[in-house]
């Protein structure tokens, strides 16, 4: 747990805020949702176990897209871990974990930086570049949070729950797979160069698809 709480952050901006995951620890670069820093230049804040600190806003996917990303830059900061990559695309059936900060309010994080987790399994696979489903039940702010393998490999970033009549189904939720943005993420980390991310804003009407997620009907 000491680990996580070093890999997955409390982002807030302005009146909104949500997880994060540090995936270049020595950079400084933490990927979360898009929803939640709302394409802000400034005031985004990061709150981790030694600290705030202000993050800077690299890129973030447009709501016209499906994939709800975006990536932060804090700097070089002491403490922060990051969290690998898997090197294998889940398994339906597979036990999971999702990390992050649900209902929570920056005065709780800083007083305890701890992240909350909840075990689950995978319950439905995309072959078209759609979500990953979970059985994790998570809430309002582990959007930008972390998909683990046990213990602590990166499957995917946590970005919506189910909604049925307006009613959130905390134990359906969905997760975009590192698979779609494995490559991007690594030409950026070589490169620095933002361009690199833009094929994170796909408008492939397949994909799309896969990502629309209309209030079902129980």
């Amino acid at each position: 747990m000491d680990d996580l709480s070093d890999a997955v952050v409390f982002v807030r901006c302005q009146n909104k805020w949500g997880s994060g995951v540090v995936i270049d620890a020595a950079s400084g670069l933490i990927l979360t949702c898009s929803h939640i820093v709302n394409h802000a230049h400034d005031s985004v804040k990061v709150l981790f176990k030694n600290g705030k600190v202000e993050a800077r806003v690299i890129y973030a996917s447009p709501p016209s897209t499906p994939y709800d990303l975006a990536l932060l830059s804090v700097g070089e900061v002491k403490g922060l871990k990051q969290l690998q990559l898997a090197d294998s695309p889940p398994v339906l059936g597979e036990k999971v974990l999702t990390v992050g900060y649900p209902l929570s309010t920056e005065n709780l994080v800083a007083a305890n930086c701890t992240p909350t987790l909840t075990a689950g399994c995978v319950a439905k696979l995309s072959q078209r570049g759609g979500p990953i489903q979970t059985t994790c039940c998570t809430h309002s702010g582990v959007s930008g949070g972390a998909l683990l393998r046990p213990p602590s490999q990166l499957l995917g970033i946590v970005v919506s729950n189910l909604q049925c009549n307006k009613v959130i189904m905390s134990s359906f939720n969905f997760a975009i797979s590192v698979e779609h943005f494995r490559t991007p993420f690594r030409e950026y980390l070589v490169t620095k160069d933002p361009s690199c991310l833009q094929s994170l804003s796909v408008n492939n009407t397949t994909v799309k698809m896969e990502w629309a997620l209309p209030d079902c009907k129980l």
